[in-house]
């Protein structure tokens, strides 16, 4: 027992009973908060938070696809449209920012580009120079998704990687002029 103390006394003596605890906890947890958070016990090889925060700031922040989504909604769960956008591609990166056209209430204006079939190649490949996947995948994915295609002269790369084509199509132009077409009118290819 302490000197001139009869009974042991809380810290708070005016405090409801256990309170002083919880505030002396609380205090010793603020001031040490600081030199835990910098504690870090990591496997052999594991990376460091620093290490950790410079990797997520090199990761590109995911696309903002919202102004084309609002009519083009069919492309919100396709799947090329999600991987690109969540490696920070954006539907402007090959259709152009296309103002006119998304302002376009009557839907006639075309987006600055489009690609026909015969052009989706060469526009991938501005970004993707090789298809290095080995030819057994490339059969199988094949035989999955493109089997409708017979003549693998045909075969685009849209064909295989997703299906980035409107579900329904309510106005048709020209991809490589961008003219209206008329009904009935078919796209030259």
């Amino acid at each position: 027992m302490v000197r001139g103390m009869s009974k042991v006394e809380p810290f708070f003596p005016k405090l409801p009973y256990g309170t002083s605890l919880a505030l002396v906890v609380g205090a010793i947890l603020a001031w040490s908060t600081p030199i835990l958070s910098g504690m870090v016990f990591l496997p052999e090889g594991g990376s460091t938070p620093s290490s950790d925060r410079a990797a997520s700031e090199n990761k590109p922040a995911a696309a903002d696809n919202s102004p084309c989504l609002v009519c083009h909604a069919n492309f919100e769960e396709e799947p090329l449209s999600r991987r690109h956008a969540r490696a920070g591609v954006g539907c402007v990166k090959c259709h152009g920012e296309s103002f006119d056209h998304r302002s376009d209430e009557n839907n006639t204006t075309p987006p600055d580009r489009m690609f026909p079939r015969s052009e989706i190649d060469r526009a991938c490949r501005e970004c993707h120079p090789t298809h290095n996947v080995p030819a057994k995948l490339v059969v199988a994915t094949y035989l999955k998704r493109c089997r409708e295609i017979t003549n693998p002269d045909k075969l685009v790369c849209t064909d295989c990687h997703g299906k980035h084509r409107m579900n329904t199509r309510t106005i048709l132009w020209d991809k490589r002029t961008g003219r209206l077409l008329g009904p009935g009118e078919k796209p030259a290819e």
